[in-house]
């Protein structure tokens, strides 16, 4: 990757909120910019060219994006922090676990790097919610497509401890509705969010 391309990883962060047609409150959700140009190719080659390696531009980025969600979460919370705070990733499709094409638990460790450097605390990546067994991927869909199928899709792997904090992490937001349903089935915890980029 070119030098330019590069330094996408540490665009000046955006702060976007994802609203929910369910009624429930808005969060918000931090990112490097809208989904398109050079990000969205970028993030495209990542997830659909296993030829190259993009592990390091993620991590960067991740942590990046840490660094505010840390600064984020120091002004929520009293310190000294005694709970955790776990970076959950979107679970990516079944199809493309078995094919070793995850992106999303790279950007997830970066993330957990970056609260780190900005917050003291009990910081894991922890992967406690998954796709129910059959769910797709939610690329090429339209956003009704996506909204149904992800309706009910995730299942609570893993339950937060009390009071314990969550940052959920994805690639891409476009409708929010994968995030939205991490959201609700962590039942409360999720706090605050973090992409790549948003549409």
């Amino acid at each position: 990757m070119c030098q330019t391309c590069g330094s996408v990883a540490i665009n000046p962060v955006v702060s976007r909120a994802v609203e929910d047609a369910a009624g429930h409150p808005s969060i918000e959700l931090l990112c490097l910019g809208d989904y398109s140009g050079v990000l969205r190719s970028i993030i495209l080659t990542a997830k659909h060219d296993r030829y190259r390696d993009s592990g390091d531009f993620l991590f960067t980025a991740g942590k990046h994006l840490g660094q505010a969600a840390g600064e984020r979460l120091a002004r929520l919370v009293t310190l000294p922090l005694l709970a955790p705070v776990w970076v959950v990733p979107a679970p990516s499709s079944h199809a493309r676990r078995r094919r070793r094409a995850e992106v999303v638990p790279t950007i997830a460790n970066g993330v957990v790097e970056g609260i780190r450097s900005a917050l003291v605390a009990r910081i894991d990546t922890v992967p406690a919610v998954g796709l129910h067994r059959g769910v797709g991927g939610q690329s090429g869909r339209s956003a009704g497509s996506r909204s149904r199928a992800r309706l009910g899709a995730m299942d609570l792997l893993i339950a937060p401890p009390d009071r314990s904090l969550a940052v959920v992490v994805d690639d891409v937001v476009t409708t929010g509705t994968t995030l939205r349903a991490v959201l609700d089935a962590l039942d409360g915890h999720g706090v605050l969010a973090v992409s790549l980029a948003a549409a």
